[in-house]
């Protein structure tokens, strides 16, 4: 077991964390009713993930979370695309996509 705080994943993953959070207040119910709720949900577990695998007792089970870690980052991503294609105008949304 490691301690994730001394992972370089969980920390950028943090950091998308909080990016996307300020990202996710612009965007309006009237503009994309959900989708902020969507993409900040996903956006948690991503480090959440990381930090339960590499508290898992074997390699197999680390491998299953840091799979969902992985599988909620390119559901960020999708999300932050969709806001795009919307025409939302969300600052800092180029910089999030290239940190996806």
């Amino acid at each position: 077991m490691q301690d994730p705080a001394n992972i370089l994943a969980w920390h950028r993953a943090i950091s998308l964390a909080v990016r996307v959070h300020r990202i996710a207040r612009g965007i309006t119910r009237t503009q994309a009713p959900g989708l902020s709720t969507q993409v900040t949900r996903a956006v948690d577990s991503i480090p959440t993930n990381i930090a339960e695998g590499v508290a898992q007792p074997s390699d197999a089970d680390c491998a299953r979370f840091l799979s969902s870690a992985i599988s909620s980052a390119f559901e960020v991503e999708s999300h932050l695309i969709l806001a795009d294609k919307l025409g939302l105008k969300l600052v800092g949304i180029e910089e999030a996509l290239d940190e996806t």
